[in-house]
């Protein structure tokens, strides 16, 4: 059965209170930029990090509520630097050890991972206040250790360079992190460069990264990570928009450039091939042949 959705039809299946984990290695920008056009709000974000520009769109349109990941990108993402010191996001820093013990403990089946690194730490009080973690006594030594909550995602969304009809993920190098996340989540959003055919995917089954039984939605959008960079088999697949990004960075210091970036780039268009227009395709392609003969 195919998985191939529209970006609008996919989009739809994150709805307002969801909790989203949105991949910081493969960002899917262009469905981040769907989901703010179609009002999804009140979101928790979840997981490792969160791509600084979706975040800062995000926050800065009071879309999200809660953010709990173990690493903060506060330089580039000035919105969402406003909406934490003004108390208008609950923002719970994480351990990336223990994100991964929380993780290993999804994979097994397990309710709650165990902890001994965040004893006596911030860390470990700020997760304490939210529920998701506590204090126990190891009944066989008498230690103290850490159980953490194990997540509950409704939403992973990343992307990938290719995927079959049925949802099988490829990336150049197989890119392990992009399983963990679609195991946790009840749904699963992949958009990619290109959809091929279960062929192809048969002859190169090293490059899977996440079996088609994991994933709900497959979307075709080129250049679907701009303004980041996706990676390569030899260089990256297209280089990051450094100038976009800055050019972001920039708008985003003030609520008036910020709107008129929002207009522009999100608001102001129709779907993602209007974003790719107005990026420009002699741009677009200089991202992608940068650093390849």
């Amino acid at each position: 059965m195919t998985k191939v959705l529209s970006i609008s039809e996919a989009a739809k299946l994150v709805k307002t209170g969801d909790t989203v984990n949105l991949s910081d290695k493969i960002p899917a920008m262009a469905m981040v930029r769907e989901i703010i056009r179609q009002g999804a709000t009140n979101l928790f974000i979840e997981g490792a990090e969160a791509p600084a520009q979706a975040l800062d769109m995000l926050a800065g349109l009071s879309r999200v509520k809660r953010y709990k990941c173990h690493s903060f990108d506060y330089l580039n993402a000035p919105n969402f630097r406003r909406a934490v010191e003004r108390g208008e996001i609950k923002a719970t820093p994480h351990s990336e050890a223990a994100w991964m013990e929380m993780v290993r403990a999804v994979g097994l089946g397990n309710t709650f991972a165990v902890q001994r690194s965040l004893l006596k730490t911030d860390v470990f009080k700020s997760l304490e206040e939210m529920g998701d973690a506590q204090e126990i006594v190891c009944p066989f030594t008498g230690e103290k250790h850490v159980v953490l909550r194990a997540p509950k995602i409704d939403v992973f969304i990343s992307h990938a360079v290719a995927a079959s009809p049925e949802g099988t993920v490829q990336m150049f190098n197989g890119y392990g992190p992009l399983f963990e996340p679609a195991l946790m989540a009840s749904k699963t959003i992949i958009t990619v460069e290109e959809i091929i055919s279960n062929d192809e995917v048969m002859r190169f089954p090293h490059k899977t990264a996440i079996p088609g039984s994991l994933v709900d939605a497959v979307v075709k959008v080129p250049f679907g990570v701009h303004p980041y960079s996706l990676e390569g088999e030899w260089d990256p697949y297209y280089e990051a928009d450094q100038d976009h990004l800055t050019k972001y960075v920039e708008m985003a210091q003030e609520a008036k450039g910020f709107k008129e970036y929002m207009d522009k780039f999100v608001f102001g268009i129709e779907d993602h091939w209007g974003y790719l227009n107005l990026i420009g395709l002699e741009r677009l392609m200089e991202l992608r042949h940068i650093g390849r003969v």
